[in-house]
């Protein structure tokens, strides 16, 4: 755990949001959506996940961006949505998830904070 730490740490410092992670017995994934990290035969350093953005001291990895895309996809299909072509529908997550990051990061430096009674009222407004 030290080493993938220290690995995280010296990835970011060498190249920020392009920073790739590769330990011992796992599979190399191509970019695009994560797969699971699967033991690989070989011995050498394998890709496990990738950081897409740093918001300020926060990163987006590879596999949470996959999560969220399968997340969006579902609802959209659920809804009967056709859902954008694949670089447009993981380029608008990606800045959702940033905006949302940066949103929560504003409010918590802030000390924004909603009790549950102004979360009840606001849904009693919006229905």
């Amino acid at each position: 755990m030290k080493r993938v730490l220290s690995m995280l740490l010296l990835g970011c410092l060498a190249g920020g949001a392009a920073a790739q992670f590769r330990v011992p017995g796992f599979q190399t994934a191509p970019p695009g959506p994560a797969a699971p990290a699967k033991p690989a035969p070989s011995r050498g350093p394998q890709l496990i996940d990738r950081i897409v953005a740093v918001v300020n001291t926060e990163v987006i990895t590879q596999r949470d961006l996959a999560e969220r895309i399968t997340l969006v996809g579902n609802q959209l299909k659920r809804q009967g949505t056709p859902p954008p072509p694949p670089e447009v529908l993981e380029r608008q997550v990606l800045e959702r998830m940033i905006t949302d990051r940066v949103q929560i990061q504003f409010a918590r430096d802030t000390g924004v904070r909603v009790d549950d009674l102004q979360v009840d009222r606001t849904m009693q407004m919006i229905a």
